[in-house]
């Protein structure tokens, strides 16, 4: 089989946001796997704020979907919930969403990780037809865990995001066939 394309998905277009930090990290990482190809995706970059939904959708973006076989978001936690630059782009694209498996890490400040972001994401997701994996990661208290070069202090987060990559590449496999 070819490599599973997986489009990681930085979940907001913030300036000096850690989630960037984290998405490089699983994009890097994801890359050195030999059955998966990584594309970061930086919402800052799309533009995504000249879009208005489906009505006049980011093209970028849509071109983005249609090369990915899986996704992997990776979503800070604001206020218990998600930031509006995700559900934009989520909303802005239907019909390229439907049975590609999702991979979720949860990002947060705090001690809970985004755990509470990544529960208020899956009924979104189930809506857009993702499937949705059984393995996420969580990211507490986020700034500890990244050193000033964006390098993983913590080595086992290596082990927690081939979990998901791992998920990822099995549902692949088995809709591919």
């Amino acid at each position: 089989m070819d490599k599973v394309k997986v489009a990681v998905v930085c979940g907001t277009a913030r300036t000096g946001s850690m989630s960037l930090v984290v998405a490089n990290f699983i994009t890097n990482f994801g890359n050195t796997l030999e059955n998966v190809e990584c594309r970061l995706v930086d919402p800052s970059k799309l533009e995504i704020d000249k879009s208005d939904g489906r009505k006049n959708p980011n093209q970028e973006w849509i071109e983005i979907n249609k090369w990915a076989d899986a996704y992997f978001l990776v979503v800070p936690e604001y206020n218990h919930g998600y930031p509006g630059t995700l559900k934009k782009l989520l909303d802005s694209d239907f019909d390229n969403y439907k049975r590609k498996p999702v991979g979720l890490a949860g990002v947060s400040s705090g001690n809970w990780g985004g755990v509470r972001v990544i529960e208020n994401l899956i009924p979104v997701l189930r809506t857009l037809g993702m499937i949705l994996l059984s393995k996420d990661v969580q990211f507490p208290r986020v700034q500890d865990l990244f050193d000033e070069t964006g390098k993983i202090k913590n080595k086992e987060y290596e082990g927690f995001v081939k979990e998901v990559f791992d998920e990822i590449v099995y549902f692949c496999e088995r809709i591919k066939n």
